[in-house]
């Protein structure tokens, strides 16, 4: 499940955005260094949203707060697609960053925290592999579409996906809450025996 939120977390990753950043640019009219700016202040504003909304992970399932928090992330890819005004633009580029590169990803080393203790390293591994997929796929899949059917209109495919295809899978897999089992494997780890000091002759 952790690898699936880091999968869907390259929704929000800025190679992923910046896919739309040529088309954005001409349709704003915005120079590289304006829509820089803009994508800075969106980010920061997200960054200091984050602690206001991290404790969610705390109070609540994982469930419920991945059921929240996809939709929010469809949301954000929505308001991309409908984005006419600069103010509008920044909200997409804000939600995004916010629910994507940050709920996403902080649920998931959350979770992996929480699911696992004695192989905890390992878990949050294999969970990353999920980021290192979606890198691989999204991409070309995002240009693909949008060379076919429009940027805004593959935006609109993205926030589809994840009503219809991400939020099952997640309710599907959460649907029971994993706690730590002491039949969980301990990691190994070589400690050398302190011998006792001899005093000296």
């Amino acid at each position: 499940m952790a690898a699936f939120c880091f999968f869907l977390f390259v929704v929000r990753a800025d190679f992923f955005i910046s896919l739309s950043a040529g088309d954005i640019r001409r349709e704003y009219a915005l120079s590289h260094g304006q829509f820089g700016s803009l994508y800075m202040a969106a980010t920061l504003a997200s960054a200091f949203t984050l602690p206001r909304l991290g404790h969610w992970v705390d109070r609540y399932s994982a469930q419920k707060v991945t059921l929240l928090v996809v939709p929010l992330l469809a949301l954000a890819a929505a308001f991309m697609a409908l984005s006419q005004h600069i103010v509008a633009l920044f909200v997409a580029i804000y939600l995004l960053r916010l629910f994507g590169q940050g709920m996403m990803s902080h649920t998931a080393f959350t979770v992996m925290a929480r699911w696992f203790s004695g192989q905890r390293g390992r878990a949050v591994s294999l969970a990353t592999l999920g980021l290192n997929t979606g890198e691989a796929l999204l991409p070309l899949l995002f240009v693909a579409l949008a060379a076919a059917v429009g940027w805004r209109n593959a935006w609109w495919l993205a926030a589809g996906a994840l009503l219809l295809l991400a939020l099952p899978a997640i309710a599907s897999l959460m649907a029971v809450e994993r706690a730590p089992q002491a039949a969980d494997p301990v990691a190994r780890v070589g400690s050398a025996r302190l011998e006792p000091r001899r005093g000296l002759a």
